[in-house]
């Protein structure tokens, strides 16, 4: 029996609450807070400390997907996709991890609502996932007539998924960023000379519940928990996506010490 999800899990949206307050979830949201956006660039630097650095890119269109309410059911569809993915890479003794910002954009030509996905695969299993990924779609309730328009999987930095590359991807997907956001970093410019964040190709229209995620394993409170082996380099990323290390120590009292 196929265990496709048929309909939305979601219940219907808009409607208030007893006292009189729209729900969380109800909030149509437009723009990725600073706050949002720095915890995704945090999130990729602890991928990179746990071995798991994003290396594979997927853009989930719902709309191309035939999703029965892409408005309202992107979050029960990509919730299931990973879900999928993170129990089958377990199943392998294996670990996963990803980032995702999810945009609506509305006009000619447009695509509707879809989710940009950073996610790490093991290499072990790298043939076998771009292989799944279709059934994982079925079962998100996505039809797979066309594959690579609907999911458009690719590996990050054609298959040379170096920190520049991740981060370059991470960059592109930040163009949702609040407009307070894009002045703070305006007087940082990359090495090329243009802006950190363009804003270009935002969206238009919101969407329903969270914009942006990321894994348990990266969120703050797993960074938090983490500590490093005594003498071992931790990774975190600057504004611009540089790699920076910080040698980490303990001292007698066991807290954490961090020298340059």
């Amino acid at each position: 029996m196929s265990k496709r999800v048929t309909a939305c899990a979601q219940p219907l949206r808009g409607q208030p609450s007893s006292s009189g307050r729209t729900p969380w979830g109800d909030i149509p949201r437009y723009q990725v807070k600073l706050g949002q956006w720095s915890n995704l660039w945090a999130a990729l630097g602890h991928a990179e400390r746990l071995g798991l650095r994003p290396n594979w890119t997927l853009d989930i269109h719902y709309e191309r997907g035939g999703l029965a309410d892409p408005y309202l059911c992107w979050s029960a569809s990509l919730q299931r996709f990973l879900k999928l993915i993170r129990d089958w890479a377990a199943a392998h003794g294996e670990r996963t991890a990803y980032l995702w910002s999810t945009e609506h954009v509305r006009g000619v030509g447009a695509i509707g609502v879809h989710t940009h996905l950073l996610i790490h695969v093991p290499p072990s299993l790298d043939k076998r996932f771009k292989e799944l990924i279709r059934k994982w779609g079925r079962q998100s309730s996505l039809s797979m007539k066309s594959p690579s328009k609907v999911l458009n999987p690719q590996r990050i930095g054609k298959g040379n998924a170096t920190l520049k590359a991740a981060a370059g991807k991470l960059r592109y997907i930040s163009k949702d960023l609040e407009p307070a956001g894009l002045a703070l970093l305006a007087p940082f410019k990359r090495l090329d000379g243009k802006p950190q964040i363009s804003g270009e190709g935002a969206s238009t229209q919101g969407v329903l519940g969270k914009k942006v995620g990321v894994s348990r394993n990266l969120d703050r409170a797993a960074r938090k928990a983490w500590q490093p082996a005594p003498g071992q380099a931790t990774t975190w990323l600057s504004a611009d996506g540089r790699k920076r290390e910080i040698l980490a120590a303990n001292d007698r009292s066991g807290n954490l010490a961090s020298a340059a």
